[in-house]
């Protein structure tokens, strides 16, 4: 159901709101009344107002764009809480979100504000109640809100090439995507010889250097235009460039469009392997996970301990994880694991075991290793698993599958 065109809608009011869209789930006819009248008179492009509740809306936004303000309904849920942390994860990190209910309950009340909905409204809502709320809500008076939630970025580096840095970064951001329904941005910062793209079996295209040539045009639109889909809640940006021709990429290019895609994206990953531009070890250092990647040979192991060295003298409260890839099969000369950490003076977090099959299947499909079956891709589950952290282990994670991808016949019945 959407908005009835039939009804009359009144004029929108000066609110002082900078939020564009919105769309509602709520259950009862009066609710949905009172949600046409208020949403397009604070002057909020409706993207939709339907009957439904916090599960639908889940539905609704694992396949599109969540809009800037989202009205729930949780009645009748008996733990509402598990399916809200459900809805923060498949929407962008900026979206506001409020609830309204049937309970007029101080303990449900707070806990619903940690977990950061901006306002909680108890049935049945008067009018002036709701447009002043939602007006205070979008205007950023809450102090409740996740507004300023931002996606995380992690910048991915292999000590030198042929470590498979760009393979583990695939792999890693699919795994993401796919497997835990986040919104995924890819960014390849090899501008020369990039292989993302090639990982994905897509064609060349300058998208990402004409957004960094033009960065007072950067906006969600242009972003838009530019990126490559690769999935429901995956994108890659990239560009490529004559070897031949410097790449000149600006501070300010490069941090106005990180603040762009952290609004809609929850991961933004980037690999600087190769990057041909002088800030291309500020991009690992200011990034929120730093992934080094390695090989077991003299070399890399050299260059790890030099970048761990610097990385550590800017932590600045950020995540550092090393992964030891073995993109060969092991020879009786080579550096033993516990030798490794001994030199670089830094733990190992994880270790990938080579797999030379999986790696030929994938290439061969133009797909990263994550979607084929073998001892790479589980490894690579488990580094995306630390990163997303324990929220969606276990029965949680089994009740997203049946929301979102089971189909109406098991939405029906979990209901």
């Amino acid at each position: 159901m959407t908005v009835d065109q039939t009804l009359e809608i009144p004029t929108p009011v000066d609110s002082g709101i900078s939020m564009k869209t919105a769309a509602a789930f709520v259950l009862d006819a009066q609710s949905l009344q009172q949600m046409r009248l208020c949403l397009p008179r604070l002057g909020f492009e409706v993207e939709g107002i339907e009957r439904g509740d916090v599960r639908d809306a889940i539905r609704t936004y694992s396949e599109t764009q969540s809009p800037e303000l989202l009205i729930v309904d949780i009645s009748d849920f008996d733990m509402p809480l598990s399916e809200l942390e459900i809805l923060a994860n498949v929407c962008a990190p900026d979206v506001r979100v409020v609830v309204i209910g049937d309970q007029d309950n101080v303990g449900l009340y707070r806990n619903l504000m940690r977990y950061g909905v901006s306002e909680y409204l108890v049935k049945p809502l008067p009018s002036d109640v709701l447009f002043q709320s939602l007006k205070q809500v979008c205007g950023g008076e809450n102090i409740n809100s996740k507004a300023n939630k931002t996606g995380k970025t992690i910048g991915v580096m292999g000590a030198k090439g042929g470590v498979g840095g760009s393979t583990i970064l695939a792999g890693l951001s699919d795994a993401l995507s796919r497997q835990y329904h986040r919104r995924v941005m890819m960014l390849d910062m090899n501008f020369h010889d990039g292989d993302l793209a090639v990982i994905f079996g897509k064609r060349s295209q300058q998208g990402l250097l004409e957004l960094l040539k033009s960065p007072h045009r950067i906006d969600e639109l242009f972003i838009e235009r530019v990126a490559v889909s690769l999935g429901p809640r995956f994108d890659l940006l990239f560009g490529d460039q004559a070897i031949e021709q410097r790449v000149e990429i600006s501070t300010e290019a490069l941090e106005n469009l990180f603040e762009r895609l952290r609004k809609n994206y929850h991961f933004i990953i980037s690999d600087i392997m190769k990057t041909p531009i002088p800030s291309a070890l500020q991009l690992l250092e200011d990034s929120d996970v730093r992934v080094v990647v390695m090989d077991r040979g003299l070399g890399s192991i050299r260059t790890v301990t030099r970048m761990l060295k610097r990385l550590q003298v800017e932590q600045r409260q950020k995540q550092n994880i090393v992964i030891l890839n073995n993109p060969r099969p092991s020879l009786k000369g080579d550096v033993s694991f516990h030798d490794i950490e001994d030199v670089i003076q830094y733990p190992i977090d994880f270790e990938i075991p080579y797999d030379g099959r999986s790696c030929a299947d994938a290439a061969l499909a133009a797909k990263p290793v994550s979607q084929l079956k073998g001892k790479i891709g589980s490894q690579i589950t488990e580094i995306a698993n630390s990163l997303v952290g324990p929220v969606l282990a276990g029965p949680q994670q089994n009740l997203i599958k049946k929301i979102v991808w089971e189909g109406q016949n098991v939405w029906k019945k979990i209901r």
